[in-house]
């Protein structure tokens, strides 16, 4: 397994027994109007909510320790009810409050998000996704409705997009991290690779119109010409990279040469380990296991 996973896997574990040890901080609420709030979720993930009319859909669940936390929270704000929770990928911080947020309202996820929860021994049965797509799903919402697009593969096999047209609003999940580089999910999909994610960036910049307010599950909203700006980073990132993989250069002279230090500036300062030695290392790793 690679330092740079490990390195993640404990600052998860280390996460979570916090979490369990500590009181946990309270959930930061901003309220664009009445039909758009926003929640961060233990200072780590943003949790979008969207009201149409009469129904509420909630983008994502938390941790599974925050989810009473985080249905308090919707009480105080006046929702007691959750129609839809939507999860944009099967990462316990976006899948964990399922079995109690969602216990009364339709989950709905990527088919292989609920594939990946199956799999996971102690995952709570009435967490799981009823209703999964392969492509695409449109979701009601009041008058209007919310597009699911499947996107996998840039961080899982199951990542989803969702379109909020009339606010011209994509959540993005994980597939970007705001200000650093990204975490490609290399050993645990078959079928994820940067070069996937660099399909993904540019088809998110074709697909939807230039005044789209990117939200991110880990960090600020990016707007066009800031995931424009992500996508060239990574593009030229892995062309350095590339290059010097197909010169022979192994992974350690690489990471020796400080080959990425032109982007040194894209070093996370919230998730000390996303820098770039990991992204070498993933970009090295995604190239190695091409047929």
């Amino acid at each position: 397994m690679r330092v740079g996973v490990l390195v993640c896997l404990w600052a998860l574990l280390s996460l979570e027994h916090a979490m369990a040890q500590e009181q946990l901080p309270d959930i930061q609420v901003t309220v664009e109007d009445e039909h758009l709030i926003k929640l961060w979720v233990n200072g780590y993930v943003n949790v979008l909510l969207v009201r149409c009319g009469g129904t509420v859909v909630l983008i994502d669940a938390g941790f599974a320790e925050t989810a009473e936390q985080l249905e308090s929270k919707l009480g105080e704000l006046g929702i007691d009810r959750v129609d839809y929770v939507v999860n944009t990928h099967s990462d316990g911080d976006h899948t964990g409050g399922n079995s109690v947020i969602g216990r009364e309202s339709t989950i709905i996820a990527h088919s292989k998000c609920r594939e990946a929860l199956q799999e996971e021994a102690d995952f709570p049965t009435t967490g799981l996704p009823e209703i999964t797509f392969k492509d695409s799903i449109r979701v009601p919402c009041g008058l209007s409705e919310l597009a699911l697009i499947a996107m996998p593969g840039g961080h899982t096999d199951n990542d989803v997009v969702v379109h909020i047209p009339e606010r011209d609003i994509v959540y993005l999940g994980d597939i970007i991290v705001p200000e650093t580089f990204p975490v490609v999910w290399l050993d645990y999909y078959a079928d994820v690779s940067v070069e996937r994610l660099e399909g993904i960036l540019g088809a998110l910049i074709d697909l939807f119109p230039d005044d789209t307010r990117f939200v991110s599950a880990h960090g600020r909203d990016y707007t066009k010409a800031e995931l424009r700006a992500y996508r060239d980073m990574v593009v030229n990132t892995v062309g350095v990279v590339r290059k010097a993989f197909d010169d022979g250069k192994t992974l350690e002279e690489m990471r020796a040469n400080n080959l990425l230090g032109d982007w040194a500036s894209w070093n996370s300062r919230v998730f000390e380990w996303i820098n770039t030695d990991f992204w070498i290392e993933t970009i090295y790793k995604s190239l190695s296991d091409q047929p």
